[in-house]
């Protein structure tokens, strides 16, 4: 249910440039479902965790600069910026602040054998988020404006389930089960 609340916006976003072609018109409606959706998670006093805040923040300011300047370009940015902010916050939080955010994210459904895998985890972490960064920024300034609405919504989808994937076929090996209480 997560997962489908998340997507909606990009989801909507796409259909609406779909149907009409306008990527202003769709980031007005992305603008107001992200925050419609806030605003749901607030009133019904659910948890809105850090990296919505930081997508949301994303959304706002470069779909409000997109709107103000007339240039799409700003909303095609969005993505890279969430995703090398995401690095470089798994990055400070880890070497700078001491802590494993990944470890603390996941602490009560996976258990790992080794502890140095975690830290394993968040460099795949950044470096996926890196390319992700890179590859949006490829679809964006060398295709087409609708080449990048469908890659945002299909194409980083399915590029995030390979990496789930991989890393759970990876991590696999070295899952422990929990203890029980």
């Amino acid at each position: 249910m997560k997962l489908f609340f998340d997507i909606l916006p990009v989801a909507l976003f796409f259909g609406v440039y779909t149907l009409n072609k306008d990527i202003f018109l769709a980031t007005k409606l992305l603008m107001l479902l992200s925050l419609a959706q806030m605003a749901w998670l607030k009133w019904h006093g659910k948890v809105i965790d850090n990296t919505q805040k930081l997508s949301f923040l994303f959304i706002m300011v470069l779909g409000g600069a997109t709107l103000v300047g007339g240039d799409a370009t700003f909303i095609m940015w969005k993505p890279t910026a969430l995703y090398w902010c995401l690095a470089v916050l798994l990055l400070l939080s880890r070497y700078v602040f001491g802590k494993q955010p990944l470890q603390a994210l996941f602490a009560e459904a996976i258990v790992l054998s080794e502890p140095r895998l975690w830290d394993r985890l968040l460099w795949h972490c950044c470096i996926f988020f890196i390319i992700m960064g890179a590859i949006n920024l490829s679809v964006a300034y060398l295709c087409s404006e609708a080449t990048w609405v469908s890659f945002k919504l299909f194409g980083t989808s399915g590029l995030l389930i390979v990496f789930v994937i991989l890393q759970w076929l990876w991590l696999s090996r070295y899952i422990k089960t929990p203890p029980t209480n």
